[in-house]
């Protein structure tokens, strides 16, 4: 069964259907649009893997193709020139890369370490523009973090958010923040109430963003 979803998100839905059927009319079929969705650590009983495996629920019942993916599965040595140049680019950074190019964006689930965004995350973005300097480009990325104290991860967001603008990447406008994660999910692991209605328009908004981008290409 759907999710009640805001009006708001509802609108956003309907109206990127309307520009893929009408874009789609050409070539007969109708593209769905998709997108990656990944936590920032290998850790197990990750609040940010929760909330990357609930934010793929949301998108996947909103319409939206989305892959779920665990880097623990894409495990990459330390970025180093000369490792690269002895050895080349992993074939786990290779697989990664190419999923960012088969999808039209990615929703990181960022957690915070001293204020900031984990190294596991940059040494992966690092690699992945080894094999392509622009392989974000183009892509609507989505930014959220929890963390089981009040802030929500909220300085580590503001960091990843400048480093990813700094390299002129599409990021929506609103992060989605979670504080005391730990009470936030239930045993089934879902969101309270209270949460899940922000990350609905969260992922409503990253939908939003891809229509506008639609239009204009259309």
């Amino acid at each position: 069964m759907l999710i009640a979803v805001d009006k708001l998100t509802v609108y956003t839905y309907n109206v990127y259907m309307t520009i893929v059927k009408t874009a789609s009319h050409k070539t007969g079929s109708v593209a769905k649009p998709s997108i990656l969705i990944f936590a920032g650590s290998n850790r197990a009983g990750s609040v940010n893997k929760k909330l990357a495996r609930q934010t793929s629920s949301v998108a996947e019942q909103l319409g939206i193709d989305a892959r779920l993916i665990d880097l623990k599965d894409y495990p990459m040595p330390l970025y180093d020139g000369d490792l690269e140049q002895e050895h080349g680019v992993p074939a786990s950074a290779e697989a990664f890369a190419e999923l960012i190019k088969e999808h039209d964006g990615v929703i990181i689930a960022s957690p915070e370490y001293n204020g900031a965004f984990t190294p596991l995350l940059k040494n992966t973005i690092d690699w992945a523009t080894r094999i392509d300097k622009g392989v974000l480009a183009g892509k609507m990325i989505g930014l959220m973090s929890a963390t089981p104290g009040r802030g929500g991860g909220k300085r580590g967001l503001k960091l990843l958010h400048d480093w990813l603008a700094n390299m002129r990447l599409s990021i929506i406008p609103e992060p989605f923040s979670l504080p005391q994660a730990l009470q936030a999910f239930g045993e089934d692991g879902t969101l309270a109430p209270e949460h899940q209605a922000g990350l609905e328009a969260f992922v409503g908004q990253w939908l939003q963003a891809v229509s506008r981008e639609e239009a204009v290409a259309a």
